[in-house]
């Protein structure tokens, strides 16, 4: 898949490499991608997230700093 390369600051970087394990992914270029693609899914064939798990998200994000 061809891809961009962003910058995002260097303690970010570490939080999420930090996560990975709990996170169950592989790099921090797929956490970034997955948050980024359910951030961006507007409904259009994407499964919804229960309340728990929209929670969940929105706990994580804001603990890397996003939110």
């Amino acid at each position: 898949m061809a891809g961009r390369t962003i910058e995002i600051p260097e303690e970010i970087y570490t939080r999420i490499e930090k996560m990975l394990p709990e996170l169950n992914l592989d790099s921090v270029d797929a956490c970034v991608t997955y948050v980024l693609a359910t951030a961006l899914d507007d409904g259009r064939g994407g499964e919804s997230l229960t309340e728990g798990e929209e929670d969940e998200m929105r706990q994580r994000l804001a603990d890397l700093g996003y939110l």
